[in-house]
């Protein structure tokens, strides 16, 4: 599948993210003598698997899609369970919590349908939500 550079740089730019936040976990351990995982790791975590699937929107990947779907709220409460939701407004959090919600109903609005994601599958729906694929 071909996609515009700028896709591709969206990508790169999501899996920096990821990389950038090992670099930080490591020398905040090293630092520390004992392994931690400073605000700054799940910050940067949350920061990729947006980014990572507004990329996946863009190369029709649902798999990419998906999975980073599940992992962003993980990241989200760990955010919260280290207390830096609590330095923002409320309405700052709700907009971190519906804003993949609204990436997917923006995509869907724009693209016409979810469906030729799943359709580039080339699998069965029930297939797909039991993770039978």
């Amino acid at each position: 599948m071909d996609s515009p550079f700028w896709v591709y740089l969206l990508g790169i730019a999501a899996q920096s993210f990821f990389g950038v936040r090992v670099l930080v976990q490591w020398i905040a351990s090293e630092r520390a003598g004992k392994v931690l995982s400073p605000g700054a790791y799940w910050v940067l975590s949350l920061v990729a698997s947006l980014l990572m699937m507004v990329y996946g929107w863009m190369r029709r990947d649902l798999t990419i899609i998906a999975g980073e779907w599940v992992v962003y709220f993980i990241y989200l409460w760990n955010v919260g369970a280290k207390g830096l939701l609590r330095t923002l407004p409320k309405w700052a959090v709700g907009v971190l919590a519906a804003l993949p919600a609204v990436i997917l109903l923006l995509g869907w609005i724009s693209e016409g349908e979810f469906g030729p994601l799943v359709a580039d599958l080339g699998v069965r729906g029930p297939l797909l939500v039991l993770g039978l694929t």
